[in-house]
C-alpha cells in the first residue's frame, strides 16, 4: 500500500517509546516505490534525519549516521533539513578522524550560513560570549522571559521557529515544554493537553518528556473540572475583582494599574493587590485580589472614596478564586458571566 504521510507527527504521535529508538520502524517507514511524489520523499528524508540522529547519539554507529545524513543531502531535502544535517555530518567526520571532509563541512557552514548558531559556534569556539549569545541556550533563555512576561503567542510562534532551526539539539524538548506551556496559558485545557501528549510520545527519552508523562498522568486529570463551584460566603471566602480589556491599546493596561494601584493604596480595612493576566489572544484582565466578601466584590466601586469613583470608570465582575481558576484553564468565561448574571 501507499506509505504516502507516513512519518508524519501522527506516525510518530502513535509509535511506542520502543519503536521511537529503534532504526527499524524508521527503516520500514521508507517509500520503496518509484513513484517519488512530494510528501514520499519529505517522509523518506525526515526518516533518514531520524536514523541519521540516533545512530550518531544513540548508538555511536558514525559510518552508519554518516550514510544516512549524506543520502538524505542527496535526495533534494526541505530547507530546515539541510544544515542541522550538515552539522552533524561535521561533527561525525569529526569523530571518525575524517579531517580533511571535517573541514570541508566546516567551511560550507561558515561560508553559507555565516549568521545561524552553528557558524557561530564553528568559526568561533573560543569566543564563549559569541558562542552563547546565539546559543540555544541563550535564545531559550529570552524565550523564558517572555514566558515570564506573559508574551504567549510570541512564544508560540518563536519556540516553532527554533524547534525548525535546531532540530536534533538538546535544547528542541525544552523548546517543546516552554511550548505547550505558552499554548495552555493562552488557548486553555485543551490545547494544552494536545501538546503534552506530543512531547510525552515524540521525546519520550528525554528529561521533558518524562516530565510531560508526569503531567498527563498527575496534573492533566486533575484540571479536566469545569464545573464552576457555587458564590456563597460559607463555602468559599476568596473572592477577586476583574476588569476585562479586549484587544488593549499597548500602554492602556499599564496605565490602569497604575490608576488602579494608587486608589488601592486609600481603601480602609483591605490590603488589596493588583495584577494583569492575559487571558486570550484578544483579552486582558487586570484583577483585585484580596476579598473576602461574595456582596463586597460585586459591589467594589462602593469602597472607593469620591474622587477614586472618578478615576475608576471600567466595568468589571466578581468571581470566587475557585471559579477564575477555572475560568483560566477552560476559558470558559463566557459560561461563568451567563451562570453568574453580576
Amino acid at each position: 500500500g501507499s506509505v504516502t504521510g507516513a512519518i508524519t507527527n501522527n506516525v510518530l504521535a502513535s509509535a511506542t517509546e520502543v519503536e521511537l529508538f529503534d532504526p527499524q520502524f524508521y527503516i520500514s517507514k521508507i517509500p520503496t516505490e518509484t513513484k517519488e511524489i512530494d510528501s514520499i520523499s519529505k517522509d523518506r528524508n525526515y526518516a533518514y534525519y531520524q536514523l541519521g540522529l540516533i545512530y550518531k547519539e544513540k548508538f555511536k554507529e558514525y559510518e552508519l549516521a554518516k550514510s544516512k545524513f549524506q543520502n538524505l543531502l542527496k535526495s533534494n531535502p526541505e530547507e530546515r533539513l539541510i544544515l542541522p544535517s550538515k552539522y552533524n555530518l561535521y561533527k561525525i567526520y569529526e569523530l571518525l578522524g575524517e579531517n580533511d571532509e571535517a573541514a570541508i563541512a566546516k567551511t560550507d557552514i561558515v561560508s553559507n550560513y555565516p549568521e545561524s548558531w552553528f557558524s557561530t559556534s564553528l568559526y568561533n569556539p573560543d569566543s564563549a560570549s559569541a558562542k552563547y549569545e546565539n546559543s540555544p541556550e541563550s535564545l531559550y533563555e529570552g524565550l523564558y522571559q517572555k514566558f515570564e512576561n506573559q508574551e504567549y503567542a510570541e512564544v508560540i510562534s518563536k519556540t516553532e521557529e527554533y524547534i525548525n532551526t535546531f532540530e536534533g539539539e538538546p535544547i528542541v524538548s525544552k523548546l517543546e515544554l516552554l511550548k505547550a506551556t505558552a499554548l495552555g496559558r493562552l488557548y486553555g485545557y485543551e490545547a494544552y493537553s494536545k501538546a503534552i501528549n506530543y512531547l510525552a510520545i515524540t521525546y519520550a527519552n528525554t528529561e521533558e518528556g518524562k516530565q510531560a508523562q508526569d503531567i498527563e498522568s498527575n496534573v492533566l486529570p486533575k484540571l479536566t473540572n469545569t464545573d464552576f463551584v457555587q458564590e456563597n460566603d460559607s463555602l468559599t471566602n476568596n473572592y477577586k475583582v476583574v476588569f476585562k480589556f479586549q484587544n488593549p491599546k499597548p500602554d492602556q493596561i499599564s496605565s490602569f494599574k497604575k490608576t488602579l494601584d494608587e486608589v488601592l493604596k486609600n481603601i480602609k480595612y483591605y490590603s488589596l493587590k493588583s495584577s494583569v493576566d492575559v487571558y486570550n489572544p484578544n483579552t486582558t484582565f487586570v484583577v483585585v485580589h484580596g476579598l473576602r466578601n461574595a456582596q463586597v466584590a460585586k459591589t467594589f466601586n462602593q469602597l472607593l472614596n469620591k474622587e477614586d469613583k472618578k478615576k475608576i470608570k471600567e466595568p468589571y465582575f466578581a468571581i470566587a478564586s475557585a471559579n477564575y481558576q477555572i475560568i483560566q484553564i477552560h476559558k470558559n468565561l463566557d459560561a461563568y458571566i451567563s451562570i453568574n448574571n453580576n
